[in-house]
């Protein structure tokens, strides 16, 4: 009965640990333009230096996808996770948390998601997630925030970036993540406590 009740409680943590991980993707819209519009048509626009979303978080969390809304014809779509050293201007990269790249055809605009091989990112840092191509896209969208950064749940100080820089830029790329709550270790031991407990007492009864 024991080995029964622990194995239940063991599946228990590991049910709890895979459905925090299922996260429904939150794309980030600012109060002061949820719409959006087209910016650009035929046109790189700066994509090719970079164009990204900057934030801090309030709590710890795991980044299993990023993703991006563009219309592109057989262009590569590059991207990146990183740690930055402030979210005002001149930026630095400190630390290159995941990338990577894929050829990119949409109909229309479209959004573009790439699996993060889980980023756990945390209260200590400032981080952004940035996208570029070369060439020439169908449409830009963007979100016209009018330079002003906003909290959207857990993730603070949201602000667009582009160039390298968050001051001076109104235009916002929409830009989405998948993203889950990472317990603490010791949460994750009551709730194992809690069931070797309850398997203690099933034995006893």
């Amino acid at each position: 009965m024991f080995n029964k009740c622990w194995k239940a409680g063991v599946a228990s943590t590991m049910f709890l640990v895979s459905s925090l991980a299922a996260a429904t993707p939150i794309a980030f819209i600012p109060p002061n333009d949820p719409t959006g519009y087209i910016g650009s048509t035929h046109s790189n626009d700066g994509w090719s230096m970079g164009r990204g979303i900057g934030f801090r978080v309030t709590t710890q969390e795991t980044i299993s996808s990023v993703g991006v809304y563009v219309d592109l014809a057989n262009t590569e779509l590059r991207w990146g996770v990183y740690t930055i050293d402030s979210l005002g201007n001149d930026i630095s990269k400190l630390d290159t948390l995941a990338s990577g790249s894929s050829v990119v055809t949409t109909n229309g605009l479209a959004w573009i998601d790439f699996n993060v091989p889980d980023v756990v990112i945390n209260e200590y840092w400032n981080y952004l997630i940035e996208f570029s191509f070369d060439g020439d896209s169908n449409q830009n969208f963007y979100y016209y925030n009018r330079d002003e950064s906003w909290d959207q749940g857990i993730y603070r100080s949201l602000d667009g970036e582009a160039l390298g820089r968050f001051e001076s830029y109104y235009n916002v790329p929409a830009i989405r993540v998948n993203g889950a709550y990472v317990p603490e270790p010791a949460s994750l031991a009551l709730v194992g406590a809690g069931m070797l407990a309850l398997g203690v007492r099933r034995r006893r009864g």
